[in-house]
């Protein structure tokens, strides 16, 4: 059976009509579109199977086709399709390895194929349809044949060959080409010596439509190693398929006793996003007293950006010797900076992931320190989970970092680490892990405790974080009494969600009812400090916690301890919590004890005993609740008040005094200080540097503006009697130690009057850009009264409150002036004919000589400065300037003109920049 067709038939029109999808088949492989120049036909009729084989012309080379259809039981047909085109590209020209292999040998590709199959063939069944044919078609099924679709690339080295399948990793979505969406490689591994270059092992690779050959190899000779990471050939799958050459790393090593060197430099690929390529690379030496480690990076950027790059390093000391005294010392240094670059915060439970970090620990043995900066390259450049890369290039950010590894006294080994990063964020970050063990080794440890922390802030979010854990595998006395517990510290600022809040815990909160769900959603959680050691007759089990947030402060301890022997087992239980609440105040403490024991006799039963007591100290108002509760029977206690879940409220005069902000007046006494003006600019240089600021302060016309702060907020805000803000929803102002709020709230007003000359100013809101501000306030001193006392809330503050205004004031403006009249004849020009000019070229100087500027009245030259001589003399001559003033005319100088100029006298040494020519002895008559 012949096919013919003048515009050739392509492997998609033949796939599509037999119902092969190659939806994973990339585009450019699709478009080879072979025109067919001969055909074999072979078909099985009662298996209902049949086989077509094509060769076809596709560019030069003589490409086959294999088409098998296969009766799939009551489900149809199975389909597939096969695409092979022999060509042949090889590495022997690239440089590094070319020239080192043998002549006749070469690595590289002897074909590239398309495999695509609408369902899976078994072996039988692939082996089945392969003898419908002759064998001349020298293409066959894969035996077994996987369904879906793939790239076919034949490796050879030498003699040998290889045929590498490349399919995607995950199951492709509808219309979507998935091998056109990255790179997939595979890999043949191979470990044979060609001549002086070893091969580790070959592989084929497909990326953005093209398909290559790679190589990992090695060159060894005198000590040196040069080693090729992915280097090969790549080939464009669309015509005129030019090979270019490719290569992922290249690595160099050198050992000669005493001295160990390895490098590694990787291109990254693809780049990140806006750069044109991308390069990282490592480097170590060794020598028996110290080792040298750096990692770094660089991207060049596309036209008109920047480049990106970061340097990291560290200088150890081998074999624990370090310097400095023995009570501390340094084993490491580390340094490192970014430029265009940003490092990924680091959260605590990712510090054992950080790389930097790994570089600083010196617990690896020789040899091991280039595997360890090689690891720390590839997971500083890569991002992995879903996170983007530890390092990645970010335009403006400059970061610097530097740390160190340290021994103290013997035991303690920690690696600290600082790192600031600088630009349109500010982030800085202290890092620290710490490990104690005594006796130190070799000695069997009595107790090991190694611990993480983890600083941070960050001014995009204008919050302080510190969070520590002691790490499992912690332990005292034996290895069986475990140790372990979590601090938190939470400190928000003026531009974060909770401005003035905080919180410090070391193994979390007071117990309540609801547990974490009575925790604000934005503070931290800690798990307790905790002991726990089992033995063969017993335990001990106890935790303990301490917190500090605004409106209270809680601590916490339980102790269990269990023993059994024989029939008989005890226990005993010890528990203390004390919570102490301000605003108002309120105390509360429980002390709880329980012992109970236990004989086992069997069929005769389990005889037991309990015996606890427990004791509440509460108030205000003091009270004290016991139980005592021995054998099931309960005796209560009670000693001065009754607890009650609604503290006193505090009166007005308590609150203004305990509560409310008091500051040292120049008396010495404290006095209120609720309200605050602060200028926010305009203000003159030489104020903003004073070390305090006058009562009355000079400021610029020009951009004055100020802002004003209430420590009580307020529900209205007056400016000069108008009422520029009204309550909100009407709101009220609640009191919450006074117990005022909802109805029964208070009223608050935030008044300025702004005065020229004890007269009131108007003012066009709009113009002096009057903004009414609303920062946050803590609920613990203006939130709504709660029914009974509470540890933290859900949400510490509210902004439903006005706390001060801000305003600007405008700038000046000329107004409408007065223009003289001038004659037309005083503009005119004079001829020089007519009158002669005052001086001629033969004319000599006359009158006194003007003097220059005397600063210092020097001995030579005893007179005074002239600057000197103005600011001193001038207000004594307000007569000599009064016959000049008469014999203005009246309207052209101002009335006030005629002052003894004592202000300018003031001014002279400051405005005066420069001593002016002085005629003296010359004296107005």
């Amino acid at each position: 059976m012949t096919l013919a067709d003048e515009g050739g038939v392509g492997l998609a029109d033949v796939a599509k009509a037999l119902g092969v999808d190659l939806v994973d088949v990339p585009a450019e492989v699709v478009a080879l579109s072979p025109v067919l120049t001969s055909a074999e036909f072979g078909c099985a009729l009662p298996e209902k199977s049949l086989a077509l084989a094509l060769e076809a012309q596709v560019d030069k080379a003589r490409a086959r086709v294999l088409l098998a259809s296969l009766a799939d039981g009551s489900k149809g047909r199975k389909n597939a399709a096969v695409l092979w085109v022999p060509f042949t590209v090889g590495v022997s020209d690239l440089p590094v390895v070319g020239p080192l292999l043998p002549s006749g040998v070469d690595v590289g590709l002897s074909g590239v194929g398309v495999l695509a199959a609408s369902k899976a063939f078994t072996q039988p069944e692939a082996a089945a349809v392969n003898a419908l044919l002759s064998g001349k078609s020298a293409v066959a099924l894969p035996e077994p044949l996987v369904a879906g679709g793939a790239v076919r690339v034949e490796a050879r080295l030498g003699t040998v060959s290889q045929v590498i399948e490349l399919r995607p990793k995950a199951k492709p979505k509808k219309h979507k080409r998935t091998l056109g969406a990255g790179q997939i490689a595979g890999w043949w591994e191979v470990s044979r010596a060609v001549g002086p270059v070893r091969v580790e092992r070959v592989g084929a690779v497909y990326t953005a439509g093209k398909v290559g050959v790679l190589l990992d190899a090695q060159v060894s000779a005198g000590g040196l190693v040069l080693a090729t990471r992915g280097l090969g050939v790549e080939m464009p799958l669309k015509a005129p398929h030019t090979p270019a050459p490719h290569l992922d790393g290249l690595g160099i090593g050198f050992t000669r006793k005493p001295v160990t060197i390895t490098g590694e430099l990787l291109n990254l690929s693809p780049p990140p996003k806006g750069y044109r390529f991308a390069v990282a690379g490592m480097a170590v030496i060794e020598v028996p007293t110290i080792s040298v480690e750096a990692v770094g990076f660089y991207a060049h950027p596309q036209a008109g950006g920047e480049p990106s790059l970061f340097l990291f390093g560290t200088l150890g000391f081998c074999g624990q010797r370090g310097i400095g005294p023995p009570q501390f010392r340094i084993t490491k240094f580390a340094a490192g900076f970014g430029y265009n670059s940003s490092v990924r915060e680091v959260k605590l439970a990712q510090m054992d992931d950080f790389p930097f970090m790994g570089m600083l620990k010196s617990e690896q043995t020789a040899g091991d320190a280039a595997a360890t900066s090689l690891a720390a390259l590839e997971k500083l450049t890569k991002s992995s989970a879903g996170q983007k890369a530890w390092v990645s290039p970010q335009p403006g950010q400059v970061w610097v970092a530097a740390g160190l590894e340290f021994v103290a006294f013997e035991f303690v080994t920690a690696q600290a680490l600082a790192l600031v990063e600088f630009g349109s964020v500010l982030t800085a970050q202290v890092l620290l892990h710490a490990k104690a063990a005594f006796p130190k080794a070799p000695a069997a440890p009595y107790g090991q405790v190694e611990v993480d922390a983890a600083a941070n802030y960050s001014s995009s979010t204008d919050t302080f974080s510190l969070d520590a854990k002691i790490k499992d595998g912690s332990f005292l006395l034996t290895e069986d009494c475990h140790v372990g517990g979590e601090l938190a510290v939470r400190a928000w600022f003026g531009r974060s969600a909770h401005p003035g809040d905080f919180v410090f815990t070391l193994g979390g909160y007071y117990p309540t009812p609801n547990g974490d769900q009575d925790r604000p959603a934005h503070y931290p959680t800690a798990k307790r400090v905790s002991l726990t050691w089992q033995t063969p007759v017993g335990s001990v089990e106890g935790t303990a916690y301490l917190a500090l947030t605004p409106s209270a402060f809680m601590v916490g301890s339980l102790l269990k301890v269990a023993w059994a022997w024989w029939i008989l087992s005890a226990g005993f239980e010890a528990q203390v919590n004390a919570l102490v609440q301000w605003a108002p105040f309120h105390f509360e403490v429980s002390v709880d004890l329980k012992a109970s024991a236990q004989v086992d006799l069997g069929w005769a039963g389990k005889p037991s005993g309990e015996v606890s007591i427990s004791i509440d100290v509460f108030g205000p108002p003091v009270g004290i609740s016991a139980r005592f509760t021995f054998w099931g029977y309960e005796f209560p206690i009670e000693i001065g008040e009754k607890k009650t879940d609604k503290p006193k409220p505090l009166t007005g005069e308590r609150f203004r005094a305990d509560l409310l902000p008091h500051a040292t007046g120049d008396s010495g006494k404290s006095q209120e200080n609720v309200l605050a003006v602060r200028p926010l600019t305009g203000l003159e240089a030489e104020q903003q540097a004073a070390a305090k600021l006058p009562a009355i302060r000079r400021v610029s016309a020009l951009a004055f503006s100020f802002e004003t702060h209430s420590a009580v907020p307020a529900t209205d805000v007056y400016l000069n009697g108008t009422h520029v803000a009204k309550p909100k929803d009407k709101t009220l102002l609640d009191i919450r130690p006074m117990g005022v709020s909802g109805d029964h709230g208070a009223t608050s007003a935030h008044r300025i009057k702004l005065t020229r000359d004890k007269t009131a100013v108007p003012i066009d809101a709009e113009k002096w850009g009057v903004q009414v501000l609303s920062a946050p306030v803590p609920k613990a001193l203006w939130g709504k009264k709660e029914p009974t006392p509470k540890v933290v809330e859900k949400d510490t503050t509210r902004s439903d409150y006005y706390t001060g205004v801000r305003i600007g004031v405008p700038a000046p403006y000329a107004t409408s002036t007065v223009v003289w009249k001038t004659k037309a004849a005083d503009l005119g020009m004079e001829s020089a004919t007519q009158r002669p000019l005052p001086l001629s070229a033969s004319d000599k100087p006359a009158g006194p000589r003007p003097k220059p500027w005397n600063q210092e009245g020097k001995k030579d030259n005893p007179e005074k400065s002239h600057v000197l001589v103005i600011a001193e003399e001038i207000a004594g001559r307000k007569e000599v300037r009064r016959d000049l003033w008469a014999a203005l005319p009246k309207g052209l100088c101002p009335a006030k003109a005629d002052d003894a100029m004592t202000g300018y006298a003031e001014l002279a040494g400051q405005r005066l920049c420069s001593e002016p020519l002085f005629a003296s002895g010359w004296e107005s008559k």
